[in-house]
C-alpha cells in the first residue's frame, strides 16, 4: 500500500505473484526515494517499482529460499536475506545476484547497510554479523544475550548509531542501542511484556517500537527512554473464589481485582497476570503466572511475594494454609509439584511424559485426579506421589479434552469438556459414565455440593441440575463465554467469563453485575481458551457494532497459516474455534503462535502456545 498525504490515506498496490496456492506473500521493502523500491517474497522473488508502486516488475530470482529482509542503499546495490543462512547481494539493482550465504542453519531475519561496505544481518537465536566489505566476509557479533530469541530488525541512522529489536521464547521484549557503529550493544529498554517487531527513527532522537499485543513505544530522547503509547490487554476474567457472601478475587488479562461487597463494586489491586488463583482465608492466597511461577499473599491480594519461578504453572489448590499442589506442562509431560509449608519450598512428586494434563482435583489429603487437554485421568491416594491412568484414549468413552472435574467424596465426582461432554463416576473413577451430551458447545467448568446439586457451566450456557446430572435446566439469563465457578454455600455463588463479566447468584436468581449490556462496547480480542492447549482452543472476541471481521493464526515468522474467520458480522459476542491444523489441513507443529483480528481498521494481536 502507498500513501502521499503522511498516512492519512492509503492506496492499494498491487503485484499478483501467483503460486501454485493463491498469491504470494511479500515479506519486506526496500526504498531508496519516493519512486524506486523493491519488495522481497515468501517464495524467494524480488519485485521492483520504479514509478512509486504503480508497476511492479518481477527480477531474477535469487533464491528458493524464504526471504525476510532486503536493504538497498542506492539504485544499483542491495542485499537480501532469509531463511537457513541465505544472503545475496547485488550490484545491477537486482538483474543478477551473487550469493554471500552463510553456512549455518539459522533464520536470517533483517539486514541493513549505512554504505556499500559497512552492514549487519540479525536473525533467529539472537543472531548478529557485521561486514566491512560489502558482504565478502561477516563477522558474528556478540549481545551479552542467551541464544533463546529472535532479532526482528535492525536500523542504522549513522555509522554508529543503531537499534535492534526482538523478542524472546520467553516472551520477552529486546531493544538494544549501539552508539559505536556495532562494537557493543546496550538495553535501550528494560525488556517487559512481549516481542517487538520493528523499530523506525524520524531523526537521531525521535523513534517508534512496534509489536506483540498491539503495542506502540515511543523515545524522544535517541532510545535512552521509551513510553508506551497505546496497548492493547486483555479484558478476560479467568479465575474466581469467593470465600463468604463479600469477599472474593478474580484474575485475568493483567489485572487482579477484588470485592468485599458481593461483587456490587471490585477495585483494582495488583496489575498481575495470572491463570488461577486460591484463597484459604480473607489474607492468605497463592496465584500462578504460566511465565512467572507461583506468587504468595498474607495480606488479601495488597501485595505479592514470588515463592516459586518456574515458569509453566496453570493450577493450584490447597486444602490447608500448609498443604498444597500445583501442576504444570513442558513440551509433551505434565509435572506436579506438592508443599507442606505453604509454598516456601515445593517438591517434584510426578512427571507424566507423552501426556499435556494441567488440571487436577483433591478432596483430600490423599486422594486426587489429574487431568487436562489429552483424553487421559489419572488417579493417586497417597497425595500424588504415585497416580494410576484410570481413563484413557482407549477406553470405551474415548475422553477428550476435559476441562473441569469436582468430587464431593472419594467415590462420587464429574468431569466435563470438550463437545458438550459430561461424565460421572461413582466407584472414584476407575469406571466413567456418560451422563449428559445434550446439543450445546464446550463445557469449561463443573461444581457439586453433594452426590444430586451441581452447576455446568461453558460457552454459552449456565446450568442446574437437582437429580445427579440425570437432567439440567437452563438458566434465564443472558449467554457468555464462562470461564469459572465459585459458590459459598448453596445459596450464594458466583460465575466469571469474557468480556469482564461477573454474574452473582442469590436468592435461586442470576443477576449479571460486571456487564449487562447486550453488546459490547468496544472491538476486544481476548486470551484463546485453554492455553496451553491441544490439539484445539477457542478464540472469544467481541464486536460493538455491525462490520468486516477478519481473525488469521501467524508462527512466531509471522508467516499465516490458518485462517479463521472473514465476513461481516453483527454486534455481539463470538467465540471461534482453531484446530491446531494449517490451511491444507495439516497439525501445526508444537510451539508458540499469534492470532491477530482486524475488525473496521483495529487490528489486535495474542499469543498462544499449542503443546503436543
Amino acid at each position: 500500500m502507498n500513501t502521499r498525504d503522511g498516512g492519512e490515506t492509503w492506496k492499494i498496490q498491487k503485484h499478483e505473484l501467483k503460486i501454485a496456492y493463491g498469491y504470494e506473500d511479500l515479506q519486506a521493502c526496500s526504498f531508496i526515494n519516493k519512486m524506486q523500491g523493491w519488495c522481497v517474497s515468501f517464495e524467494g522473488n524480488v519485485i521492483c517499482t520504479k514509478n512509486g508502486g504503480n508497476d511492479w516488475i518481477t527480477l531474477p530470482k535469487p533464491t528458493d529460499n524464504v526471504l525476510w529482509g532486503i536493504c538497498f542503499i542506492d539504485s544499483l546495490t542491495g542485499w537480501v536475506v532469509g531463511r537457513q543462512g541465505t544472503i545475496f547481494s547485488t550490484t545491477n539493482g537486482g538483474l543478477s545476484w551473487t550469493d554471500q550465504s552463510l553456512e549455518i542453519s539459522k533464520s536470517l531475519e533483517d539486514v541493513h547497510f549505512v554504505n556499500k561496505d559497512a552492514g549487519w544481518i540479525v536473525g533467529s537465536n539472537n543472531f548478529l554479523a557485521s561486514t566491512v566489505n560489502g558482504g565478502e566476509r561477516w563477522t558474528i557479533e556478540s549481545t551479552n544475550l542467551d541464544n533463546t530469541g529472535l532479532f526482528n530488525t535492525i536500523t542504522f541512522i549513522s555509522a554508529d548509531t543503531g537499534w535492534i529489536a526482538g523478542g524472546s521464547i520467553g516472551y520477552f521484549r529486546t531493544l538494544l542501542k549501539t552508539t559505536d557503529g556495532g562494537v557493543t550493544w546496550n538495553p535501550a529498554i528494560d525488556p517487559f511484556g512481549g516481542d517487538l517487531f520493528d523499530i523506525s527513527f524520524a531523526n537521531s532522537r525521535v523513534g517508534w517500537a512496534v509489536g506483540e499485543k498491539g503495542t506502540i513505544l515511543n523515545t524522544i530522547d535517541g532510545g535512552e527512554t521509551w513510553n508506551w503509547q497505546m496497548n492493547f490487554p486483555s479484558a478476560s476474567l479467568n479465575s474466581v473464589q469467593f470465600l463468604d457472601e463479600r469477599t472474593g478475587w478474580a484474575t485475568g488479562g493483567f489485572s487482579l481485582i477484588k470485592t468485599t461487597d458481593g461483587g456490587d463494586t471490585w477495585q483494582y489491586i495488583d496489575k498481575m497476570e495470572g491463570n488461577q488463583l486460591f484463597f484459604i482465608d480473607s489474607h492468605k492466597g497463592w496465584l500462578v503466572h504460566a511465565r512467572e511461577g507461583i506468587y504468595n499473599t498474607v495480606d488479601g491480594g495488597q501485595t505479592w511475594q514470588h515463592q516459586l519461578s518456574k515458569p509453566g504453572y496453570h493450577q493450584i489448590q490447597f486444602i490447608d494454609e500448609n498443604n498444597g499442589w500445583a501442576t504444570g506442562a513442558a513440551s509433551d509431560s505434565t509435572y506436579i509439584i506438592r508443599t507442606g509449608n505453604g509454598g516456601k519450598a515445593w517438591t517434584e512428586l510426578f512427571v507424566a511424559h507423552d501426556y499435556s494434563l494441567s488440571h487436577f482435583f483433591f478432596i483430600d489429603s490423599l486422594h486426587g485426579w489429574l487431568f487436562g487437554s489429552q483424553d487421559v485421568i489419572m488417579a493417586t491416594d497417597d497425595g500424588g506421589k504415585s497416580w494410576e491412568i484410570q481413563q484413557d484414549k482407549n477406553s470405551k468413552w474415548g475422553l477428550y479434552a476435559v476441562m473441569d472435574m469436582c468430587f464431593v467424596d472419594s467415590l462420587y465426582g464429574w468431569g466435563c469438556g470438550t463437545d458438550s461432554r459430561l461424565w460421572h463416576t461413582e466407584d472414584g473413577g476407575k469406571t466413567w459414565i456418560q451422563r449428559y451430551n445434550p446439543n450445546y458447545d464446550d463445557f469449561t467448568t463443573v461444581h457439586f455440593f453433594d452426590r444430586n446439586e451441581g452447576w455446568l457451566a461453558g460457552i454459552l450456557t449456565l446450568q442446574h441440575t437437582i437429580d445427579g446430572g440425570q437432567t439440567w435446566q437452563e438458566e434465564n439469563l443472558y449467554k457468555y463465554f464462562w470461564s469459572d465457578l465459585s459458590f459459598t454455600d448453596r445459596d450464594h455463588g458466583w460465575a466469571v467469563g469474557i468480556h469482564g463479566v461477573v454474574a452473582r447468584y442469590e436468592n435461586s436468581t442470576w443477576v449479571i453485575q460486571g456487564d449487562d449490556k447486550q453488546h459490547p462496547a468496544d472491538f476486544k480480542l481476548n486470551q484463546n481458551y485453554p492455553n496451553p492447549f491441544n490439539p484445539a482452543t477457542h478464540i472469544p472476541f467481541s464486536l460493538p457494532g455491525q462490520g468486516t471481521i477478519r481473525i488469521a493464526v501467524f508462527d512466531l515468522m509471522g508467516r499465516e497459516i490458518a485462517t479463521l474467520v472473514d465476513n461481516s458480522m453483527s454486534a455481539g459476542n463470538y467465540v471461534v474455534d482453531w484446530n491446531g491444523k494449517d490451511t491444507w489441513g495439516q497439525p501445526a507443529p508444537s510451539g508458540s503462535y499469534f492470532y491477530q483480528a482486524i475488525f473496521n481498521g483495529q487490528t489486535m494481536t495474542k499469543k498462544m502456545l499449542l503443546v503436543k
